[in-house]
């Protein structure tokens, strides 16, 4: 399993510390934020990739799950 992130550690400080609402609040959108944008740059990476694969070689990282 990969590290956690430093907005996910400070989640899970926020949750262990029983932070306020704005706190878990604050917490939690940068947890979303940080996945949102981590997610972006995944749909990038996939895209060029798909750029310079074959059909064949899509269809293979498509069943591989490497590529949507």
């Amino acid at each position: 399993m990969a590290q956690p992130s430093p907005a996910e550690e400070a989640l899970q400080k926020a949750i262990d510390s029983n932070a306020s609402k704005e706190e878990l609040k604050a917490a939690m959108e940068k947890v979303r934020q940080e996945r949102k944008q981590k997610q972006e740059a995944l749909h990038a990476a996939q895209e060029e990739l798909r750029k310079v694969l074959t059909l064949r070689q899509e269809a293979i990282a498509l069943q591989m799950g490497l590529i949507e």
